[in-house]
């Protein structure tokens, strides 16, 4: 899991219609895909395909760690790739070029959260167990509590002043 991922993001690298990725500040090799506000799924997605399905992995790049609620994720970077491979597996969607990198000179997807392919590679839909679920609310409202305290301390250190 990745504790306390925020304060290691570095500069923003790019942008899809669910998240921003931004290189990871501890070491360039990796990046962080953030999950926009209102989005959710993409990152628990790639991370169960990767973690669950091996017969793709020389075909994806690989997954690192995930935050518990799932809304960050580390993923080794890779060089932008000229063009896709010309062979992957038929249950690959999304095969813009945009969505290829080159990581120790083979072609990789670099972005496989689309729900079709999903659904594709698994034969369902990935729902969070009970347990997952719970996790993530209460990361959620100790994410929250922390944002609260921090903006109170602000608004009585500008009363100070």
């Amino acid at each position: 899991m990745i504790k306390d991922i925020g304060k290691k993001l570095g500069k923003k690298i790019g942008e899809g219609k669910g998240r921003k990725v931004y290189e990871y500040k501890k070491n360039s090799r990796y990046v962080v895909k953030v999950h926009k506000a209102g989005v959710v799924g993409c990152n628990w997605r790639e991370w169960y395909i990767w973690n669950y399905y091996p017969e793709y992995k020389k075909w994806l790049a690989p997954c690192k760690a995930i935050s518990k609620c799932g809304n960050m994720l580390l993923q080794v970077r890779g060089k932008k790739a000229r063009k896709r491979p010309a062979n992957y597996p038929s249950v690959f969607h999304d095969l813009a070029k945009s969505n290829w990198v080159v990581i120790k000179d083979r072609i990789v997807m670099c972005d496989y959260a689309n729900l079709h392919m999903f659904r594709k590679v698994t034969g369902r839909n990935y729902e969070k167990t009970e347990e997952e679920k719970i996790r993530a609310e209460d990361v959620n409202r100790e994410y929250a509590a922390k944002i609260r305290r921090a903006s109170e301390l602000q608004k009585s250190s500008k009363r100070r002043r």
